[in-house]
């Protein structure tokens, strides 16, 4: 049985959450200009064992969108994206992957209050097609974006 194994079975003796070692985290999501037209959908999702850790909506009209969700350090996680309305049949249910993973700080330093973990759709994701009526001007906009405000 492997270190982590083992630290699970004697959480679960214990009763002891895990939700315990939790440490608040933040994904923020922006969509390019050439995508206002579209809903995106984003699952922040552990990269270990898979589990969606969250999902984040950006509708139409919207440029961003922030969640909170549960993390702890040394976590590793994953993106995937779908968008909505589909322009092509084969869009259909299909999932964006994002190009990395994100690795989290091994520690809490000092202060802090939250992590942030941000990515731009499309540019962090991978194959993504161009919307029909896109430019070749696209582009994330993160001026207008507030710091996280940890709760």
């Amino acid at each position: 049985m492997n270190i982590k194994s083992s630290l699970l079975v004697l959480t679960a003796l214990l009763g002891v959450s895990t939700s315990l070692f939790a440490f608040p985290c933040y994904i923020t999501i922006v969509k390019d200009s050439c995508w206002t037209n579209y809903n995106v959908k984003v699952d922040v999702i552990d990269a270990e064992n898979e589990i969606v850790l969250t999902s984040i909506n950006i509708p139409k009209g919207s440029g961003w969108s922030r969640k909170s969700f549960d993390a702890h350090p040394k976590q590793r996680i994953m993106l995937r994206a779908q968008f909505s309305p589909n322009f092509w049949d084969k869009n259909q249910d299909k999932y964006y992957y994002a190009t990395r993973y994100w690795a989290l700080p091994d520690e809490i330093v000092g202060d802090t209050m939250a992590w942030n973990v941000g990515a731009c759709y499309p540019k962090n994701f991978s194959s993504v097609p161009l919307p029909p009526d896109a430019t070749n001007n696209c582009q994330c906009d993160n001026r207008e974006i507030p710091q996280v405000q940890p709760e």
